[in-house]
């Protein structure tokens, strides 16, 4: 998601640049903020609700004494956004079946190698079982990225180098979401994030979780 990064490092850099917040501005800013998350492809409805109860409290809002107002800007900002994540509560982690898969879909070099790996160690940390299963065809250098991730974190690791189907359909004579869940199953694994890859098929990783 560095693209992401960086477009709101340029919008950070903007808001502090100003000595003052007017309607342009803050118009500007509004605009800048549905750009980077609709490029990181949030959904229209939630880009809407997000900007606009951003701009409302903006314009409703004073900052505490001695905080600059694009300080505060910022800080409404950073507030949003933990909002439109899912707010600061814990997240229900309970699996309604065993094994039980996630699957990660994003356009290729949005990160789902690593935030395949980040989601494993999150549900380790909580107790579960976790499987990776790589299933990308595509990029060459995705099994070894993964096994290592999933090596470095203590996850198991399902795949197959030079697997010529994602899922192995019939006639495949190697394949790696179905072998995966099955050696995933067999180990005890209730859960693996699966991870396709990009734009133009195939698959990347699978969590699995207990």
């Amino acid at each position: 998601m560095k693209p992401l990064a960086e477009l709101f490092s340029k919008l950070i850099d903007k808001i502090r640049g100003v000595e003052y917040i007017d309607e342009a501005t803050l118009a500007e800013i509004s605009r800048e903020l549905q750009r980077a998350l609709l490029r990181a492809d949030v959904p229209l409805e939630l880009v809407k609700s997000f900007t606009d109860s951003a701009v409302k409290r903006i314009r409703e809002e004073r900052p505490p004494p001695g905080i600059p107002a694009r300080e505060y800007v910022l800080y409404i900002i950073y507030e949003e956004l933990i909002k439109l994540l899912g707010g600061g509560a814990e997240p229900d982690l309970r699996l309604p079946k065993r094994p039980y898969v996630l699957m990660l879909l994003g356009v290729e070099g949005s990160g789902k190698t690593t935030t395949a790996a980040k989601i494993a160690l999150f549900y380790m940390k909580r107790g579960a079982k976790v499987g990776l299963v790589e299933t990308d065809t595509i990029r060459p250098a995705a099994y070894d990225q993964l096994k290592q991730l999933a090596e470095k974190i203590g996850a198991g690791f399902y795949g197959e180098r030079g697997g010529r189907s994602a899922v192995r359909d019939r006639g495949a004579r190697r394949g790696g979401a179905r072998e995966g869940r099955r050696g995933a199953r067999h180990r005890g694994h209730r859960g693996p994030p699966q991870k396709r890859a990009g734009a133009v098929g195939g698959g990347e990783g699978d969590i699995r979780g207990r």
